[in-house]
């Protein structure tokens, strides 16, 4: 059986769109470029804050250039209170019972490891999960298996072992890439046709679907 269950954090464990693009839009008026929709900001969002920012940008600039506006954002989003971040419906009761059944419970996110641990203080830490993982420079990031493989040598278990929760692409890949059990869940950012298309076949549409499907 099953017993460690690996959580994606945005649009996972908490909706974040409003306080990501608060940050987004303060750095693109910040440098002159045009302002982005929450909208927008869901079809960039899960391959880490470099990647996000370039994105935001939308358009070419010098790797300096870049460095000085991404330098902005990091601190500037890092400062955040996270007023505007909320955990889902049903997401409490979820890692309450997760715990109670005695599951490892560990969050792997491409959010830089710094907001990361804020966040989760804020939100998560009364649910004492047992790894919480986020990008680190010169740390390959999720769909690549060795992000996975963090945890697995974190709570000293294996992919037979695991579930790989989470919303997006980049969720369920590194499900797939690592051999853990990828379970897509469809109240966050992602797709379910496109997830489909990939290869994905279990999904679940709230937090107590999700427990069924962990029994």
């Amino acid at each position: 059986m099953k017993k460690t269950v690996i959580f994606d954090l945005d649009g996972t464990l908490i909706h974040s769109i409003p306080e990501i693009t608060k940050y987004l839009n303060l750095t693109l008026k910040r440098f002159g470029y045009p302002l982005i929709d929450e909208n927008r900001t869901l079809s960039i969002i899960g391959c880490g804050a470099r990647n996000l920012v370039k994105n935001a940008l939308n358009c070419p600039v010098s790797e300096e250039k870049f460095e000085e506006i991404f330098k902005f954002y990091d601190q500037e989003y890092t400062k955040s209170d996270n007023s505007l971040t909320i955990l889902f419906d049903g997401i409490e009761e979820l890692l309450i019972e997760l715990k109670k059944r005695g599951y490892l419970l560990a969050i792997l996110t491409n959010k830089q490891q710094k907001t990361t641990e804020q966040i989760y203080q804020k939100l998560l830490s009364k649910f004492n999960f047992d790894a919480v993982l986020g990008d680190l420079k010169g740390v390959p990031m999720k769909p690549d298996k060795r992000s996975v493989e963090r945890v697995f040598n974190a709570l000293n278990v294996t992919a037979l072992d695991c579930y790989m929760v989470g919303d997006m692409q980049t969720d369920y890949l590194a499900g797939v890439n690592s051999g853990c059990t990828p379970v897509c869940v469809l109240w966050g950012y992602g797709n379910k046709d496109h997830l489909s298309s990939l290869g994905c076949e279990n999904f679940v549409n709230t937090p107590s679907e999700l427990l069924e499907f962990l029994k």
